[in-house]
């Protein structure tokens, strides 16, 4: 765990700088992922504003584990910006891997509903 968080402080450290040192390139840099993923800011802060308002309370408990922590706001559709479930956060936590779920493929079916295989066909 220390590698981790020296690793992360470094990495911190070093966002920081080009910050500091570059600002144009790096207002250019977030324009572009605003401009490329719209939806997902979009809903991100309609929940933000939500929650600051009080119109929306974070839970003190994730969602699907029922762990106690801080959790974060999860979009499984960025389309529905009002559908939000709140897992936990971290390396491992339940928000991480819906993440990995969301981009995993969907596995094919058969007809019948079936997984398909190259036995099947």
């Amino acid at each position: 765990m220390q590698a981790a968080e020296s690793r992360r402080e470094q990495l911190r450290r070093s966002a920081a700088k080009r910050r500091r040192e570059q600002p144009d390139a790096v207002r250019a840099i977030n324009a572009r992922h605003r401009e490329l993923h719209r939806d997902r800011v979009n809903a991100r802060a309609l929940i933000g504003k939500r929650i600051e308002r009080g119109a929306l309370i974070r839970p003190d408990r994730c969602q699907r584990c029922n762990t106690p922590c801080k959790p974060q706001a999860h979009h499984p559709d960025y389309s529905k910006p009002e559908l939000v479930e709140f897992l936990c956060p971290g390396a491992d936590g339940c928000h991480r891997r819906a993440e990995k779920e969301k981009q995993r493929p969907t596995p094919a079916r058969t007809a019948d509903g079936g997984a398909f295989s190259l036995s099947n066909a």
